[in-house]
């Protein structure tokens, strides 16, 4: 057997317009390939660089694929999963005759590859809170409830407004002689629902 035909041998394979180098072994887990390799048998082409009309940026997941064999994860905590992009590497799937991760991704199984817990907290006590404020949060979170409730705040004794809950900022001019004050204050105390979001590397395979 020749190198060219040694499925252990490095294969150069330029897919559309991008350059890959790999093995016929770990090619030919995939039928497309099997196929390809034993219709060129003992042929290799001029300067050794076998050419596959498909999607090259689309073939690096599939290749990736192909050495592990991983599932896989297009995902990130701001946009969340990429549809998109499964869509396009199913289509490549079907297109190289791997099944099994055409069918995974036909059937949504990446799905399952992020965990979301949820917990309940008390997570905010706004001060002179506003439409806007509220909305700001929702954004975020789940709000399940707001209330209205009132905290102990230390008041200047000679009305310093930026003082206000700061006793660390008086003073003797502003406390002199006189004990400490506090005063009710009324605040919004809101409760969230939060998401904590995990991926599942262990579903991967």
């Amino acid at each position: 057997m020749s190198s060219a035909e040694d499925p252990r041998e490095s294969v150069q394979l330029r897919v559309g317009n991008r350059d890959f180098f790999t093995t016929q072994e770990t090619l030919k887990k995939s039928r497309f390939f099997a196929q390809f390799f034993a219709q060129h048998s003992g042929c290799v082409p001029k300067g050794g660089l076998y050419y596959v009309d498909a999607d090259g940026d689309q073939f690096e997941h599939i290749l990736s694929y192909l050495r592990t064999p991983l599932f896989p994860l297009f995902w990130n905590k701001t946009a969340g999963f990429d549809y998109e992009k499964y869509v396009l590497l199913a289509r490549q799937a079907s297109f190289f005759q791997l099944d099994r991760l055409r069918d995974w991704i036909n059937k949504r199984g990446f799905l399952g590859l992020v965990e979301v817990r949820k917990r309940v907290v008390m997570a905010y006590a706004i001060e002179n809170a506003d439409q806007e404020t509220l909305l700001d949060i929702r954004a975020d979170c789940k709000v399940l409830d707001t209330r209205w409730s009132t905290k102990k705040e230390y008041a200047c004794p000679r009305g310093i407004h930026v003082h206000a809950g700061r006793p660390d900022v008086c003073g003797e001019d502003c406390r002199g002689k006189c004990p400490p004050e506090y005063r009710d204050k009324a605040v919004l105390m809101v409760v969230i629902e939060e998401e904590q979001i995990t991926p599942r590397m262990d579903l991967l395979c």
